[in-house]
């Protein structure tokens, strides 16, 4: 048995978009957030991104694309408990050919730097357990920022906390698409999207307007 994830989807972001995709359990968000990572490849169909076309790269080719332009935050955090805050947020540079600003303390400095941004420098030492859960994200935020990613997918980077702390998350990455970040972010809470320049509501792995013409 086949089972269409996404059905013929068409959609745009801009660079310095920020957008949010919304959709219920079951109705392709997290297959349409895989493609747009590069985490997965569509059966049919292009993408392009950044003007070159990704569809058919092998796993090799889409690993360097992901690591060069794509950031990452997820609702698990996903940090290494036993490494330190600012060995998280260096993670991705250990994925490059050779350190993207020189020599390896440049590159640390840039992550302290990137760890003032999200108000963590102080925790730079810290362990993961150590860490409040907004503190974490900040930490996972941070992370996605290190290599200079054109694009910064969210998938549901909210969902493990508080109302007051989801706030001060999607503050950070309001403040980083007004600095010309390009942010995706996958959610189900109409709260969070309104942070958004624009929303995208999936169902049925089918988006916006095309639900009753393909329906």
């Amino acid at each position: 048995m086949t089972v269409e994830a996404l059905r013929g989807v068409n959609l745009t972001v801009n660079r310095g978009d920020f957008t949010a995709i919304m959709g219920t359990s079951g109705s392709g968000k997290t297959t349409l957030m895989n493609i747009i990572g590069c985490l997965d490849t569509p059966t049919s169909g292009t993408y392009i991104l950044n003007g070159r076309d990704v569809s058919a790269m092998s796993d090799d080719e889409l690993s360097v694309v992901r690591n060069e332009t794509v950031g990452f935050v997820f609702q698990n955090f996903f940090l290494l408990h036993y490494a330190t805050v600012i060995e998280n947020v260096l993670l991705p540079t250990l994925y490059m050919d050779a350190p993207q600003d020189g020599p390896k303390n440049k590159v640390r400095d840039k992550a302290m730097e990137i760890l003032r941004t999200v108000g963590l420098e102080d925790r730079a030492h810290f362990k993961p357990r150590q860490l409040s859960g907004g503190q974490q994200q900040r930490t996972a935020i941070a992370r996605a920022l290190i290599n200079d990613p054109d694009l910064i997918i969210c998938d549901e980077p909210t969902g493990q906390l508080d109302t007051r702390t989801a706030a001060e998350i999607m503050t950070i990455l309001s403040t980083l698409n007004n600095k010309g970040t390009t942010i995706i972010i996958v959610t189900h809470d109409p709260n969070i999207a309104a942070y958004a320049g624009n929303t995208t509501h999936i169902k049925d792995g089918l988006i916006d307007g095309d639900f009753n013409r393909r329906l």
